[in-house]
């Protein structure tokens, strides 16, 4: 559906030259929802604008079912754009307008008659929830509701991809998920293939079928959401995982971190884990008591996953050999200091 083949961007700034991307491949299959995570500044947003050549890349190819973008003429182009919406992180709608007249805006331009114009919008406004708000104002509106006006809007020209530029950052929590609720019954409903972007793991865990995650402009990992969430390989993923579950040690005993004694580790735990077991065999094989300081499980499709914060109780000998159990068995343990 979507092929980006070795995408390279550079921005020039006062002879200060900037690599937003560094030779990005990337396959986004038909109607399935493909999230980009990065850091700010790590080229996520200079990639979705590269699908629709709102950012033209310096080298590579943009191919829309087998059709390469970067060859066509500007008329050519126009025609393939009206198959691309796009939705942003600020809404972009005309103030001056009702929600009914934002949403009708692009079928106006293309000159679609009054009488489909007004069916097309009302089916719009009954898909996201606003049928009661098509003559109100956007100054009128909650950030979400101003939200739902711009899907509408970029559904309005029966596009077959969506984009989706930090569509939830200006939101609250509650409000994102109902966004993203919508987004995913849309995909469901009209079989529409999403790209969206997002820096935070919380989106990507809610909605994706596949992610890829960016950093200084390079693709650093790419895979289904259960791959990625249950055997991250880089260090930038694993950290965006431990930030949706808020692993961060409790404050009263980040203030008694020294140099030795009882070690506080922290395990990542995915798939078919039993957290009392690893605890359970602590105890009975190292003479070790575990005291679980937190633990925070989740769940990503039908997979459990989970980290645990454990103070490490006993001998210097039995500590130690229980250490390494736990590196020998565990991918991804952390020593994170000593209480």
């Amino acid at each position: 559906m979507i092929e980006l083949i070795n995408i390279s961007k550079t921005f020039a700034v006062k002879n200060k030259f900037t690599k937003a991307l560094d030779q990005v491949t990337l396959a986004i299959p038909k109607g399935q929802i493909f999230g980009v995570i990065g850091s700010s500044g790590a080229g996520k947003s200079t990639l979705i604008r590269c699908v629709n050549l709102l950012e033209k890349p310096d080298e590579g190819q943009i191919l829309i079912h087998g059709v390469d973008l970067m060859k066509l003429s500007n008329q050519d182009l126009i025609q393939h754009r009206r198959k691309i919406g796009m939705i942003f992180q600020h809404f972009n709608l005309l103030s001056s307008r009702t929600v009914y007249q934002n949403i009708a805006f692009p079928l106006e331009l293309t000159g679609t008659s009054k009488n489909d114009i007004q069916l097309k919008v009302m089916e719009l406004l009954a898909l996201v929830g606003l049928e009661d708000k098509a003559h109100d104002y956007p100054a009128s509106l909650s950030g979400g509701q101003k939200q739902r006006v711009a899907i509408a809007r970029a559904l309005a020209s029966d596009p077959e991809i969506l984009l989706c530029d930090e569509a939830t950052s200006a939101l609250d929590p509650a409000t994102t998920k109902s966004i993203l609720q919508l987004l995913k019954a849309i995909n469901k409903k009209l079989n529409l293939t999403i790209l969206l972007i997002t820096h935070e793991m919380e989106v990507i865990k809610i909605i994706c079928d596949q992610v890829a995650v960016i950093d200084g402009g390079k693709l650093i990992e790419t895979g289904t959401v259960e791959q990625i969430f249950t055997s991250p390989k880089q260090t930038l993923t694993k950290h965006f995982i431990q930030s949706s579950l808020h692993a961060e040690l409790p404050t009263i005993y980040q203030e008694r971190l020294k140099e030795s004694g009882n070690p506080i580790v922290q395990i990542y735990l995915a798939e078919h884990f039993n957290q009392t077991s690893v605890i359970k065999h602590l105890h009975e094989q190292y003479a070790i008591d575990v005291a679980i300081i937190s633990a925070q499980i989740d769940y990503v499709g039908s997979i459990k996953f989970g980290i645990l914060n454990l103070e490490l109780i006993g001998e210097a000998d039995n500590i130690r050999n229980s250490l390494h159990y736990l590196k020998s068995n565990y991918s991804q343990i952390e020593i994170i200091g000593y209480v």
